[in-house]
């Protein structure tokens, strides 16, 4: 049985994010001096739908996960969170809303937030798209 902790998976999603370079990656809200335009990966939410009962070990769990995106226009964010759509897609990991936009006055940027959600599956190792 493969296993997927919720340090694995965020790093399979900042990993994947980076690979656009054209923005910073970053696990907490950024700051003034912080480096724009910037992508927030939040701690996933991680949720188990099947165990073995035999072994108790995990076979699927979905995780959940909000991305922000931050830039100094609202179409900056809307064409970052394109962008990060586009490659969280490739793995099975799907946007299901836009949670927030708006305008953050301490960085004087804009912020989008999505959410996205993917089932792994220990059994074969993968993601799977939650429908």
């Amino acid at each position: 049985m493969n296993k997927l902790t919720l340090e694995d998976f965020t790093k399979i999603v900042v990993t994947k994010i980076k690979e656009l370079k054209n923005k910073e990656v970053i696990l907490s809200t950024p700051k003034t001096n912080s480096i724009f335009p910037c992508t927030v990966v939040r701690t996933p939410i991680e949720t188990i739908n099947l165990i073995d009962q035999d072994t108790g070990e995990v076979i699927s769990k979905t995780f959940t996960v909000s991305i922000e995106e931050w830039a100094k226009s609202k179409y900056d964010v809307m064409k970052m969170m394109d962008e990060t759509t586009e490659k969280l897609r490739k793995l099975n990991i799907i946007k299901n809303n836009n949670d927030y936009d708006g305008y953050d006055n301490v960085t004087q940027k804009y912020r989008l937030v999505s959410s996205y959600d993917v089932i792994y599956d220990g059994l074969y190792n993968c993601f799977k798209i939650k429908k």
